[in-house]
């Protein structure tokens, strides 16, 4: 099965960054930051071969 790479732009980091730090910082969760952290990586992970089922409309 094919792998597609997942580009993320920087300003989307930085996004992903102050999404993570407010749920650390302002209702302190660490454990929930980084269980968001973990399941956006395992997303993206299985975007990377799903990507390439979908038909391009």
């Amino acid at each position: 099965m094919k792998k597609y790479t997942i580009v993320i732009t920087e300003k989307a980091k930085a996004d992903m960054q102050v999404f993570y730090n407010h749920i650390l910082h302002e209702h302190k969760q660490p454990l929930t930051a980084l269980r968001n952290r973990i399941e956006l990586r395992k997303t993206l992970q299985k975007l990377s071969v799903y990507a390439g089922s979908i038909s391009i409309s």
